[in-house]
């Protein structure tokens, strides 16, 4: 089975191209990254790193490419293409994209601008090349399906939530379904209440009991909760009454604002990247200090919150970008958690790698750097699919199971 796998925002577009039997084998990778007028491109397979710059922004020309160079380079045309979807509602598992799909993707597009729109792009532009093959939507929304009612409902009038859908859907989970699933792997029953960070351009912190999301901090939107590079996370909602009202901005304005000009990026003035941000602190910049200070304080806030919706933590991970990486921010975090029987070690934080403990031998509870693999678990959400068939049979069990799914979507409408 050979799969695609293709994630897609705003500014660029990643893919992924796997075997998968017995075993997963990455075997191509790249990235589309886009400009004004132009897109850098790489594709890498085996040990050679093709870079080269593509003269448009069209998403099916920029798709086209990626599927002639896996046909010029490895012989290959996918089987399979998987599509990380950031927004899926009340989707609980990956789904055969059908039109109703589709437009059940557009239709939440609104609530995540940067994402669904392109992923419809993406899953268009696949549909156009190669009109056959089956594609799969896999729902970053999914994995906190499990959070429980007084988790995931706001206290808004019930209209809002039975008529219009307001309440936390939360985000990243791919993410934090892989970290959840490595940390059991990594830890066993020392994983039993674990929250997990994952720190990038985009941030959410979740708290997994017994290997299910019970609450993150993402909510209807991504934009809740954490600071973020650009994004400003959880605000007082009278904040944007006030801005609406008294300083003549509109909707589009605001929305910008909270998107596009705030969290690191409005703090420092300067940088929404985390690493330009700790460089110039380094050499005394106060405004990116503080938003160093502001954007740990958020994340140490998060774990005493989480901590609390389970009763306890046994285990802290670390993951994403930023939480990879960035041990200045993973020292800052860590500051006077030790309440939570949370004991970092500084020299293994120093110098430590993913998937690696960084706390102290006589920690009571543990911290860990893991590095999250969205495309595997995305690989391991579609192969469990409930109605994936044994390999010999695939052909045939995916043709089938799209007739019937283009005939119930017929049937509906």
């Amino acid at each position: 089975m050979k799969i695609l796998l293709i994630n897609s925002g705003s500014s660029s577009l990643k893919f992924t191209f796997a075997d998968v039997d017995t075993s997963t084998e990455i075997v191509a990778s790249g990235l589309a990254e886009f400009s004004q007028n132009e897109t850098a491109y790489q594709f890498e397979h085996g040990d050679n790193k093709n870079k080269s710059t593509l003269n448009t922004i069209d998403y099916g020309k920029v798709v086209g490419q990626i599927l002639e160079d896996l046909k010029t380079h490895l012989g290959l045309t996918p089987e399979i293409v998987g599509h990380r979807v950031v927004h899926g509602g009340d989707f609980k598992k990956p789904e055969v994209i059908t039109p109703e799909i589709e437009k059940r993707i557009d239709e939440l597009a609104e609530l995540a601008p940067l994402h669904n729109p392109f992923a419809l792009n993406a899953i268009r532009s696949i549909k156009a090349i190669l009109p056959t093959v089956t594609q799969f939507a896999v729902f970053d929304t999914a994995f906190h399906s499990t959070i429980p009612d007084h988790a995931k409902r706001y206290p808004i009038p019930e209209k809002w939530y039975s008529e219009w859908k307001i309440q936390r859907y939360g985000f990243h989970g791919l993410s934090h379904a892989w970290n959840a699933k490595k940390a059991l792997e990594l830890c066993g029953d020392r994983a039993d209440k674990t929250v997990i960070l994952h720190l990038g351009n985009g941030c959410s912190a979740t708290a997994v009991h017994k290997g299910k999301s019970v609450e993150t901090t993402m909510g209807f939107t991504p934009m809740e909760g954490l600071t973020m590079g650009t994004r400003s996370g959880s605000i007082d909602p009278g904040i944007l009454l006030y801005l609406l009202r008294s300083k003549g901005m509109d909707v589009e304005k605001l929305n910008t604002a909270l998107n596009k000009q705030s969290g690191l990026l409005g703090i420092s003035g300067k940088h929404s990247d985390m690493r330009q941000i700790v460089e110039s602190a380094n050499i005394g910049d106060e405004n990116a200090k503080l938003a160093m200070e502001i954007f740990a304080y958020k994340a140490r806030q998060s774990i005493g919150q989480l901590s609390a919706s389970m009763g306890g933590i046994d285990l802290l991970v670390f993951t994403g970008g930023i939480g990879e990486n960035a041990t200045e921010i993973r020292g800052l975090i860590c500051k006077d958690l030790e309440f939570l029987g949370l004991n970092l070690d500084h020299d293994l934080n120093e110098n430590c790698k993913p998937d690696t403990c960084i706390s102290t031998p006589d920690s009571k509870n543990l911290i860990y750097v893991i590095k999250t693999q969205e495309e595997l678990m995305m690989i391991e959400e579609i192969k469990k699919a409930s109605w994936l068939p044994p390999q010999p049979f695939l052909d045939i069990g995916i043709k089938t199971r799209l007739i019937y799914e283009r005939f119930k979507a017929f049937k509906e409408t």
